[in-house]
């Protein structure tokens, strides 16, 4: 549907003071989004009379009108200038621009913009503002003769964008039906909007409330989650839910739309309603508020599951009967905190349904919107869903959760409780006595263990109960609860095999299973003991014995491990000892042919045939002998 009453005329108009008006459709979220391109969206055609304010100027003026709700009100436009420009005649998108007339309908003599809403039910969908452009628009304070203000028109059509109606009993309000002097917001517009949008009058509208429905000027929020303390079902956010006082699932208000409303009962328009919900998390279904009003009759209350088929079964998990008729006509709740369904479980995700009927005639104020195909056809109401608005509840659960938090302001998803007196440690270590002995953790000499005698030997101030120092045998600083040797002093608290035993108390130090004193490896394991060379040495740790060749230099050192050289003599530097290298000077020619072994020449050049190659030949230099290089290869040195 849409509407198309908020016009405004350029006459001057006052009267007394009054309240303001709201339409009957407004935005569920509490904010939109509006395009705003004025440049672009008259680059060729609609052009302003002569002695208009530039599309650039305009634009700037209209941007800030909306910020000034933004600021003031409990509304929030979000401002898209950079995309090209919505037709607010196009069939989606909320968009402005000047024109002759209003998507084909002609203007009115006087008047100045045609403000547009589309909505369905008590949702408003789309708005759009059409201005005038055969008038000549500026900006200026004053008397409107001649050119329009275009401040106080754009401030006036965005205030119908917001939700409010025209207000003419002479309050001071940017919503009167003809253009006046005022230039700015009004208390009575920040006031409609406030009525709208900030229902729990804590002063932040719904897209900035973390409470929407809970009164919280604060918004305190713990975890940074996005919900509030007052409405957060984990206020410390350590995945474990507050006490059920602290958890009701879908906050109720009153519904302010005087448009929405079903009847039922025998004298109603149907005999039955019907709605479902999701349980969001596992416990107890524990309440059910309904906000009902019956002039006559009783009221049945059940709660069916739906087995996963979207409708209500036919079997009832619960239910109550009130007798409610008559009650005054005026909004009354019908608040069934007393219902019967502490023992339903409920775990999340579960969907269910609660039905009413009556015998007489009951009103139940929320829109209504489809029917479920079952039995006798009961009609659904809101659309079965809890998305569409955070004002505008059929009705509040409140479930016990299975597990309700031990230390719900302070995270602790182990949820340890040490005194088992039902306060978590990370909290009762403030506040209370965490180990119950009757002693307030702030004078307790031993906080995390009974004491109640709190004796302290020593006099340190720690009781004996938890002092290290007083309860260490051995005298090394390590207390006996956490000595590897409590009677044997070793401060380093070495345990070579890590049995949690110490080296110094353990009697077999590498677990071999050979004790210690009888070990011929102590501390490297070798449980067959074996000593090849008889020296009293295992071989497992025995360097003599892992000698291949006798050099006394080790096998995993020796660089001819099976060739004897304790001097471990390399010529070449090639990582294998000269002993056992065939090539020594590293040039390709084994040692055996090689006329210079100990220098390279891989040509093996001889002048004088005497089989000493020219490399190694002494000369008038005198005698040339290799000696190895960085390089790993071998440099002549003549004397």
């Amino acid at each position: 549907m849409k509407s198309l009453v908020t016009v405004l005329v350029g006459l001057c108009f006052s009267s007394p003071l009054a309240a303001f008006n709201v339409s009957s459709n407004y935005w569920l979220e509490g904010q939109v989004e509006f395009n705003v391109n004025f440049p672009d969206r008259h680059a060729s055609a609609n052009p302003l009379p002569t002695g208009s304010a530039s599309l650039e100027s305009l634009q700037t003026e209209f941007v800030r009108s909306m910020n000034e709700w933004n600021d003031e009100s409990a509304f929030k436009f979000i401002i898209d200038t950079a995309t090209p420009s919505v037709d607010p005649c196009g069939a989606s998108g909320n968009g402005v621009q000047f024109a002759p007339d209003n998507c084909g309908s002609a203007f009115g003599s006087s008047t100045l913009a045609i403000q547009t809403e589309f909505f369905i039910g008590t949702k408003r969908v789309r708005s759009t503002i059409n201005f005038n452009s055969t008038r000549t628009w500026d900006i200026f304070s004053g008397s409107m003769v001649g050119k329009v203000d275009f401040r106080r028109v754009a401030l006036h059509e965005l205030g119908h964008s917001v939700g409010l109606d025209h207000e003419d009993d002479g309050t001071p309000t940017i919503m009167t039906t003809f253009a006046g002097s005022l230039r700015a917001l009004q208390l009575d517009d920040i006031a409609g909007a406030a009525f709208l949008y900030d229902v729990d009058s804590d002063g932040f509208g719904f897209a900035d409330d973390n409470c929407p429905t809970i009164n919280n000027a604060d918004q305190a929020d713990q975890d940074n989650d996005g919900e509030g303390n007052l409405c957060d079902p984990d206020i410390d956010g350590d995945g474990v839910f507050n006490d059920s006082t602290n958890d009701q699932q879908f906050a109720f208000s009153d519904d302010q739309l005087a448009s929405s409303g079903f009847s039922f009962g025998d004298t109603g328009t149907n005999g039955y309603l019907a709605q479902t919900f999701t349980i969001g998390l596992t416990g107890h279904l524990e309440s059910v508020s309904l906000p009902i009003t019956c002039a006559s009759g009783d009221l049945q209350v059940e709660i069916r599951g739906t087995g996963g088929t979207g409708s209500p079964l036919s079997a009832n998990l619960d239910s109550k009967t009130l007798a409610v008729g008559p009650v005054s006509s005026s909004f009354t709740e019908i608040d069934l905190n007393d219902f019967d369904v502490d023992d339903l479980s409920v775990a999340s995700g579960d969907v269910l349904a609660v039905v009413v009927y009556s015998t007489g005639d009951c009103f139940w104020p929320i829109a209504s919107s489809g029917s479920y195909n079952f039995g006798q056809g009961y009609f659904s109401t809101n659309g079965s869903t809890f998305l569409e608005s955070a004002s505008d509840r059929p009705f509040a659960i409140r479930v016990r959760p299975a597990q309700v938090d031990n230390c719900p302001l302070a995270a602790n998803p182990d949820q340890a409780d040490s005194d088992m007196d039902g306060e978590g440690d990370v909290c009762d270590l403030d506040t209370n006595d965490a180990d119950n002995d009757n002693v307030a953790d702030s004078q307790d000499n031993c906080p995390a263990i009974a004491n109640e005698d709190q004796a302290d030997a020593d006099g340190d101030g720690v009781g004996d109960a938890c002092d290290a120092e007083f309860n260490d045998q051995d005298a090394d600083m390590v207390g006996d609860a956490l000595d590897n040797c409590p009677a044997d002093s070793n401060a380093d608290q070495s345990d070579l095999d890590v049995d949690g035993l110490g080296d110094v108390c353990d009697l077999d130090d590498d677990a071999d299973s050979v004790l210690d004193v009888n070990d011929n490896c102590p501390i490297d394991a070798n449980s067959d003991q074996a000593d090849s060379d008889g020296d009293g040495a295992g071989d497992s740790c025995d360097l003599v014995f892992n000698d291949q060749d006798a050099d006394l230099v080790g096998d995993a050192l020796d660089n001819c491990p099976l060739v004897a050289n304790p001097d471990q003599a390399d010529s070449d530097m090639d990582s294998q000892g000269d002993a056992c290298d065939t090539d020594d000077d590293n040039d390709g020619v084994i040692d055996s042919e090689d006329n210079c072994p100990l220098v390279a020449n891989a040509l093996q050049e001889d002048v004088d045939s005497d089989d000493v190659g020219d490399a190694c030949e002494p000369t008038d230099e005198g005698i040339c002998f290799p000696v190895p290089s960085v390089s790993k290869g071998v440099a002549i040195i003549c004397l």
